[in-house]
């Protein structure tokens, strides 16, 4: 059974929606967000007036950079079912990189695991005609609010009365995770 079809029946967690919009300058970057996580992801979505408005997503350790202009020109415009796309590329003129853009950063059927420190940069290359940008990120994740009470419920849920065994064992370092599914324990590892 997937987490998705867990989720219901499960205790201490969340939905969480971020919807965040600034304005930015060329060449300097604004902290969206930046927020040490624990659970799944499920999408992250940008609404941008600039064809090389920027994206940058740091998280474990690796940073990557997205702009409308880069999904284009990778001719990432179809939805895949895991991964980016761009769903709206209206740029009027080609001498102007203003217009209206919408990219999927990531788009995914089942969550993608998530944990630690994650940051979300705003900017506006060099390469863009404008002084400007706005730029709109919305994602929508699963947050873990609450260790003990998650892993307990996965416990029961999955276990039913042999529950309490599997929490009398968990305190034991090494079996800390039994009995939870692999796509759990990598949020909690």
């Amino acid at each position: 059974m997937s987490l998705n079809e867990m989720l219901p029946f499960l205790e201490g967690w969340e939905y969480y929606y971020i919807d965040e919009e600034k304005t930015v300058d060329k060449t300097k970057d604004v902290n969206a967000y930046s927020k040490t996580v624990k659970g799944w992801l499920y999408s992250i979505d940008m609404v941008c007036d600039d064809a090389y408005s920027r994206l940058t997503i740091t998280y474990l350790g690796t940073t990557h950079k997205f702009t409308p202009h880069l999904l284009f020109t990778m001719g990432a415009v179809m939805p895949p079912p895991f991964g980016l796309y761009l769903s709206e590329y209206i740029r009027p003129s080609i001498l102007s990189t203003a217009g209206a853009y919408v990219l999927t950063v990531l788009t995914s059927a089942y969550p993608f695991s998530t944990r630690g420190l994650a940051t979300l940069l705003f900017g506006l290359a060099q390469e863009s005609t404008q002084a400007s940008s706005t730029i709109r990120v919305l994602f929508i994740a699963i947050r873990v609010t609450n260790d003990e009470d998650f892993i307990r419920s996965v416990r029961k849920f999955r276990y039913g009365r042999l529950a309490p065994l599997f929490e009398v064992l968990g305190h034991i370092p090494v079996l800390k995770f039994l009995g939870v599914p692999n796509e759990i324990k990598k949020v909690f590892s």
